[in-house]
């Protein structure tokens, strides 16, 4: 089985994943909440005890998972590639998928990619660094939606090849209020710098051209060492201060972008794990937030050409990979659906 079995005593949001996994894995695109509970069944019964509270606990815990659901289905709208049965009582994997829902299977993937109690290691996506640049890529697009401007893929290696000065002034000629350093090193810094940690330059442009623009610089972290990667503070000032002759007027606001979640909605400990990490990291963008932005970019991208908003081009990519996993996961029959 691709699935590990039901990890029915795990937070409710690792229940979640590994149901839409199970449905991606079922012949039918489809898993039922009474299997669910048949699995927690069978597990009471290898415990050969009841958990205190009997059926009441077993109750709790099946509408508690259709409440993380419908929470997921709440914030991403067309993104989510799932939908809840018209009798509320299975799962359904999505006809066909949108970009945007091509997003979200993509950080979910990528949220997984080691056995453990979702995953069982009988098969492991294979995540790569083409593959991790695909998040890069939907980061990007996702971040001219939240700016509702131009956005650069600015992490390295870069897409178009070019080196980290010669893209710092691409992009800072268009943004427009500051002068970089063009022609040489500064003293003391790195002779062959990548990009400062620096993955997503993104910005509002205003009517005017003026200073005091939106303006967001990202770090973009798909590994499981991604609370080590903030540019909050010292990355930002040391970016701005080496390799600008003369600084942009405008404030830049530290992100980061991830494709996992943080905990649970029904318990509300999602929303308080951010809270307390955007201290560090500035505003973060994670699974239930960057697969409707990512689509809204294209679309921006697409309607308004005026913006330049990078990654484009990786769509095609990004579709056939995550559809090619999709494929692969029902092709091995990996969990058979009670009826």
């Amino acid at each position: 089985m691709i699935v590990s079995n039901a990890p029915v005593l795990e937070e409710a949001h690792v229940v979640c994943d590994w149901l839409e996994f199970a449905v991606l894995c079922s012949q039918y695109g489809t898993f039922s909440f009474a299997s669910l509970q048949r699995e927690w069944d069978i597990h009471r019964n290898q415990e050969d005890s009841d958990p205190e509270g009997g059926d009441s606990v077993e109750e709790a815990f099946i509408e508690g998972i259709k409440s993380e659901i419908s929470e997921r289905i709440r914030l991403l709208g067309e993104a989510y590639p799932f939908q809840l049965s018209d009798s509320g009582e299975s799962l359904n994997q999505a006809v066909s998928f949108t970009f945007g829902q091509l997003s979200y299977l993509l950080c979910l993937i990528l949220s997984h990619p080691k056995d453990g109690a979702v995953l069982s290691g009988h098969y492991l996506p294979p995540i790569n660094n083409r593959i991790r640049d695909y998040f890069q890529a939907i980061s990007t697009l996702a971040a001219a939606d939240e700016v509702r401007g131009h956005s650069f893929s600015f992490g390295f290696p870069r897409p178009d090849h070019t080196g980290f000065l010669k893209k710092l002034g691409i992009i800072y000629s268009i943004f427009g209020e500051s002068t970089v350093v063009v022609s040489a090193i500064p003293a003391g810094a790195s002779p062959s710098p990548k990009d400062e940690q620096i993955d997503i330059i993104a910005w509002s442009p205003r009517q005017d051209h003026a200073a005091g623009k939106a303006y967001l610089l990202a770090q973009v972290a798909s590994g499981a060492n991604w609370d080590s990667k903030t540019i909050k503070g010292g990355p930002i000032v040391s970016f701005h201060s080496l390799w600008f002759q003369r600084p942009p007027a405008s404030e830049s606001t530290a992100a980061i972008y991830v494709p996992i979640c943080f905990g649970n909605f029904i318990d509300n400990s999602n929303n308080s794990k951010i809270d307390a990490r955007t201290y560090e990291f500035g505003r973060i963008f994670y699974r239930f937030l960057i697969p409707l932005q990512a689509a809204r970019g294209l679309q921006l991208s697409q309607e308004n050409k005026d913006l330049r908003i990078e990654r484009t081009i990786d769509v095609e990519g990004i579709t056939a990979w995550v559809n090619e996993q999709v494929n692969i996961f029902k092709n091995h029959n990996s969990y058979a659906v009670a009826s």
